[in-house]
């Protein structure tokens, strides 16, 4: 059966071989970013001339990747998309660094062009759904974080009150008793570098032992530094933090949802795009026959022959084939180009040795076309009456 071929190449977003030489590019670009940083101090004056040469190839690719870009999708549609915006501030960067680089003072713009990896997030879909999870979730994270922040002061300011006068570098005051909290959120040595020693300093010990062997000292243990600590790091720690942490992955469920819809209505936008196409260049001459019986179609098939060969030679070539079926009134109008003449004859292979088409090698070919044709149409019909038994089944 022959098919058209030219439908399965519809795809507006093709992950193409471009996109992966792009984000190849740009690792690349990263890794000499890295390799330049770590013999900075020890490179020579032909090792720094040719970092900067590679950085000039690398922001001059970059630079001609984003304005075939922006060519592609001019103008409303490339500055639509966020992404595009931060290609372009990125690349403006690195731009910029270029006269800006032997000023004293403006290295932070030379420092800024390691940001070129965040590029890669446009391209990489994993990435990229974590970038739009994350953004997704600021605002309940920001009020998560609210909560955070106030049940951190109020735990300051009990400890300010109550150990300032035994433990003063711990809770001196509420900005020192606050970096102790914070220190107690993150869990770094919580227990051994803070609780611990206010053990000793509420004993009394402070004055007898070296803080730093303050493990060898009898310490007695005091219920309320302990009890403080403990309804801390359980409030905190184990309830509050968790919550930041359910509102990000109930964001990025979100976000890996809605990335999924979104396919999922692109792919049915695509497929409808692609069942509107004609399913043949021959389509408005197969819908006309379709109707015909088979002996009425024979003859019909002659009769169309007979009206294409023009110099009455028997056989028909492209030009005799294109201009007579261009000339029919046919809905849709039928216009076959010289990729579909290819196409329709299997490359050649169903004319004769002139490149032509005899009558039996015509009516091999649009019998083929028809009978795709007629299948198309009965699945289309099947599919169609399939939803709809589906949807009266569910009721």
């Amino acid at each position: 059966q022959t098919q058209n071929p030219k439908p399965q190449t519809l795809n507006p977003k093709p992950e193409t071989r471009k996109q992966f030489m792009i984000v190849a590019l740009i690792f690349v670009n990263f890794g000499a970013n890295i390799a330049e940083a770590q013999i900075s101090y020890t490179a020579t004056a032909e090792q720094i001339q040719s970092f900067k040469t590679l950085d000039y190839v690398f922001t001059g690719l970059f630079c001609v990747e984003l304005l075939v870009n922006m060519a592609a999708n001019w103008w409303w549609p490339f500055w639509a998309e966020s992404w595009n915006l931060l290609d372009t501030l990125i690349v403006f960067i690195s731009l910029l660094s270029i006269p800006l680089e032997d000023i004293p003072g403006v290295k932070i713009v030379r420092v800024l062009r390691a940001f070129r990896i965040v590029r890669v997030f446009k391209r990489l879909k994993a990435l990229r759904l974590i970038v739009r999870a994350t953004v997704l979730s600021i605002v309940p994270v920001a009020n998560t974080f609210i909560v955070l922040l106030l049940a951190t002061a109020v735990f300051a300011i009990l400890g300010k009150e109550m150990f300032s006068e035994h433990s003063p570098r711990f809770f001196g005051n509420f900005s020192i008793s606050f970096f102790t909290m914070f220190q107690c959120v993150t869990g770094d040595g919580w227990a051994s570098e803070v609780a611990r020693p206010m053990f000793i300093e509420q004993s009394n010990l402070q004055n007898h032992i070296d803080e730093n062997t303050y493990e060898a000292a009898i310490v007695e243990f005091n219920g309320g530094v302990a009890a403080f600590f403990i309804v801390f790091v359980m409030t905190i720690t184990m309830v509050i933090v968790n919550i930041v942490l359910a509102v990000l992955l109930d964001e990025f469920l979100k976000a890996a949802e809605m990335e999924k819809m979104e396919q999922c209505l692109e792919q049915k936008e695509n497929s409808a795009h692609i069942s509107n196409r004609p399913t043949s260049p021959l389509e408005g001459l197969l819908r006309m026959l379709a109707g015909y019986s088979a002996e009425e179609l024979s003859q019909r098939l002659q009769a169309l022959f007979r009206f294409l060969d023009c110099d009455r030679s028997g056989s028909i070539d492209y030009y005799e084939l294109s201009e007579g079926l261009s000339s029919l009134s046919l809905s849709p109008s039928v216009h076959v180009s010289l990729e579909d003449f290819q196409d329709l004859t299997q490359n050649l292979s169903l004319c004769n040795e002139q490149q032509k088409l005899t009558f039996s090698l015509f009516d091999t070919l649009v019998r083929s076309q028809l009978r795709t044709f007629v299948q198309k149409v009965v699945q289309d019909a099947i599919e169609a009456g399939g939803g709809g038994g589906e949807g009266g089944g569910g009721e």
